[in-house]
Parts: C-alpha cells; sequence; structure tokens
C-alpha cells in the first residue's frame, strides 16, 4: 500500500452508511475504519469512491466457517490444509491448489465474507471511525463491479429488517428458545440454543453469515420461538423483601400459616398446616362454615341452596 496521504478522524458519526455514501461521491481512495465498543469493527476499502473490500481480523477463521456450512470442505480437513498454510501465505491459495474445494467455491464463499462484514461493520453503534487517504489500496479480498448505492441500499434495507436484533446484540439479556426446531434450524442447532444465551452468542452460532443469522433470528423473536429468559428476574421476584410499609405479601403469609387468597402462589410455598376454608381435617366443613343445606333449611327457600351451590 502506498503511504498514506492524510488521515480524518471524525467523531462516530450518526450514520455509517452515510459517511462513506459522502466519501464515494468525493472519489476518495483509501480505508475507513471503524473501531466500535463491544462489536466487530472492520476496515472499508475505496478506490475513486467505489467499496472494493472490507475486511476483519476474524477472516481467516469466518472464512473457513463459510466453506463448512456450505458443505465445501469439513472441519478436519480445513484445518490439515491450514498446517499447509506459509507465513503469509492464502488459505484460500492452499485450498485450490491441493484441490480441496474449487475457485468458484472460493469466490462464492469470497463474496459472502465481503458481504457479512461490510452489513456488521457499517451497522456498527457508537463507533470512532478514521478515514486514511492513500494513492492506491490492495486489499486481500477484492471484489470488483459494485455499485455503491444499491450496495448500501441494501444494507440499509436489512438493517430495518434486523433492527431489534441489532440493538439486542450490544445488550446482556440471555434469551431461551422456546418449542420445537424451525424450518429454518437444523435440530441439533436448535438443542445448542435452548440454553440462555446473549444474542451475540446465539449469532456467533447460528452464523455465518451472521448477515443470515441476523435476519432468522429476526423471525424466531417475531414468531415466540425466542424469548428473554427471565427466569433469574422471576426468582427473585419471589424471595424478594416485603414492600416499604411493612406490608406482608401473600407468598410470606401463605409460609406463615395464614390464610391464602392469591391462588398463584400455591405451587410456589410449604403449604403444609395451611388452613383452606369449608375443610379440616379429613375433608369435612369447617366448624365456622353453615352447610348449603342447613342454609336453605333455614330460610327454607330451594332457591338459596342452589344460588349457594353455584357460588361454591
Amino acid at each position: 500500500m502506498s503511504p498514506a496521504r492524510k488521515s480524518r478522524k471524525k467523531p462516530a458519526p450518526r450514520d455509517l452508511l452515510e459517511r462513506l455514501s459522502s466519501l464515494g461521491e468525493a472519489g476518495e481512495t483509501g480505508v475507513l475504519q471503524v473501531r466500535p465498543d463491544g462489536w466487530p469493527g472492520g476496515d472499508v476499502y475505496l478506490m475513486g469512491g467505489e467499496i472494493i473490500a472490507c475486511g476483519t481480523d476474524r477472516d481467516d477463521e469466518q472464512f473457513g466457517r463459510i466453506l463448512i456450512s456450505a458443505g465445501a470442505i469439513s472441519s478436519g480437513d480445513l484445518e490439515a490444509m491450514r498446517q499447509e498454510v506459509e507465513d503469509d501465505g492464502d488459505l484460500a491459495d492452499v485450498l485450490v491448489a491441493s484441490g480441496a474445494v474449487s475457485g468458484a467455491q472460493v469466490m462464492e464463499s469470497r463474496q459472502i465474507l465481503f458481504a457479512d462484514n461490510l452489513a456488521w461493520t457499517l451497522s456498527a453503534p457508537d463507533a470512532s471511525e478514521e478515514f486514511v487517504a492513500s494513492d492506491a489500496v490492495f486489499p486481500t479480498n477484492m471484489q470488483f463491479g459494485l455499485e455503491r448505492g444499491a450496495v448500501l441500499e441494501e444494507i440499509r434495507a436489512w438493517r430495518v429488517r434486523v433492527e431489534l436484533v441489532l440493538r439486542e446484540a450490544i445488550g446482556a439479556d440471555q434469551w431461551v428458545t422456546i418449542g420445537e426446531a424451525p424450518e429454518d434450524c437444523d435440530a441439533g442447532l436448535w438443542e445448542g440454543l435452548s440454553e440462555p444465551l446473549t444474542v451475540q452468542e446465539i449469532l456467533e452460532r447460528a452464523g455465518p453469515p451472521r448477515r443470515k443469522a441476523a435476519e432468522r433470528i429476526a423471525g424466531w423473536i417475531a414468531t415466540g420461538l425466542l424469548m428473554v429468559d427471565d427466569g433469574a428476574a422471576h426468582l427473585e421476584a419471589i424471595d424478594a423483601e416485603p414492600p416499604p410499609g411493612g406490608e406482608e405479601t401473600d407468598y410470606e403469609k401463605a409460609a406463615r400459616g395464614e390464610f391464602i387468597k392469591s391462588y398463584d402462589v400455591l405451587d410456589k410455598v410449604d403449604l403444609s398446616g395451611v388452613k383452606v376454608i369449608g375443610a379440616e381435617d379429613g375433608g369435612s366443613p369447617h366448624p365456622s362454615i353453615p352447610s348449603i343445606e342447613a342454609l336453605g333449611v333455614e330460610y327454607d327457600d330451594e332457591e338459596v341452596v342452589s344460588r349457594r351451590r353455584s357460588q361454591w
């Protein structure tokens, strides 16, 4: 790469798509370096205003995973091929030269990697960015013939479709799957997602490409197949201290043997020795509750008996 002519560092723009669009319209050549916190950053390469590449420090790993997910090579064979790559060598060249993977499969996988990198890099929230202008750039995974406006609009539309996933990807909430695996997810992966995981962890397991994984996750959330795991919060609520003012909760009253009026606590406390209205040992009526028939006789009214039965 030629020595950089100039570096222009700016605070994070409101929209990295707009930033890249402006650089493109100005016909710039160089690298837009995006460095977000808690998000996969990347370098977007421009030549004469056109986007020609987007790379990250995980490209080698992700490239291999894309080949494996596409069925182009097994994980074992891929690792064996990695051992053949010399210092500063290219894994793709080794794969094609050995006949393990075809040139077409390498090109397709690299295109998927580029699109994935670009979408995620330009969707980074609160990222610092710096544009380093150069006379020329020589990235490893160059893509030619792309129409900048169409590429950016496609990413903009994708961000709308997966807005919730992008927002939750920087959160700490844990999510769990509900029910059987949907058609767009194999049973093995679905079972692996049944444990509480953050959205970032789910993306890692469901991808690559993460761009397609985000769309699947958005669909699972929309249909109720993926939900926030609130089990821990639920247990904390049960064990919480009494509310200010000293008033006891139904849980505390039930545990102490008081009469319970809230049936949603019945399966959460030990009810040994708790009085139940209308019954004593052996199920006989409690002495403080007159029998329904006795009430009817007292008022000499069969309608009273019928009404009392319906109430109980």
